[in-house]
């Protein structure tokens, strides 16, 4: 009986496994593949998967797979990076998402669904603009000074993307968490009526 238990979690999460990393991968294509003005760039679901990952699977390793397999599967499909060490920074910032997610877990609190939701645009925002500067001042005729006028307009230009990113992060989680609520209350009622009343005879 223990075994089939197993069995049964270990299919349903590699089943919601896949559901997720489908998710985000079909995100980031259609993202890809439309015009700016009906879907602008970064406004993908990679983050909200990631997050939310965290807060439903009890393994660490599970949840910090959901984004790392989406990203990989999706960049089958996508420019690349330009350098090994841009595409590690994405890789590592989008590693936060299934952290926060399962310091949600620990105690869900509007506090920390705001930081959660919030802080993985901002990471992004932080260390990939940094990241792209860097790389900027090391060719000749780069497109920002080697100061900080230069870091502070690589910053500036990157404003919208960081915003849209934490747009689809937002509207993505609304989705995932709100679908998940709806379930688990549907499933919960399903359970209770099944239940026998307080009072009633055996």
């Amino acid at each position: 009986m223990e075994l089939a238990h197993v069995n049964c979690e270990t299919r349903r999460n590699l089943w919601l496994v896949g559901l997720l990393v489908a998710i985000a991968v079909a995100g980031r294509w259609i993202g890809a593949s439309v015009d700016w003005s009906l879907l602008p760039p970064n406004f993908t679901p990679v983050a909200a998967v990631g997050l939310f990952a965290g807060f439903l699977f009890a393994s660490r390793t599970t949840a910090l797979l959901v984004p790392l397999v989406a990203l990989a599967v999706s960049n089958l499909a996508l420019d690349s990076y330009g350098s090994f060490w841009m595409g590690s920074i994405v890789y590592g910032t989008f590693m936060a998402a299934p952290l926060l997610g399962r310091w949600l877990r620990n105690r869900p609190t509007a506090v920390r669904a705001f930081v959660s939701v919030l802080l993985p645009a901002v990471l992004f925002f932080i260390t990939t603009n940094f990241a792209h500067w860097m790389m900027d001042i090391q060719h000749a005729g780069s497109a920002y000074a080697a100061n900080w006028h230069g870091l502070l307009a690589c910053y500036a230009r990157g404003i919208p993307f960081f915003r849209w990113m934490l747009e689809g992060d937002i509207a993505f989680c609304a989705m995932l968490f709100g679908a998940f609520g709806l379930i688990t209350c549907y499933a919960g009622r399903r359970v209770l009526a099944h239940v026998p009343a307080a009072n009633s005879r055996c």
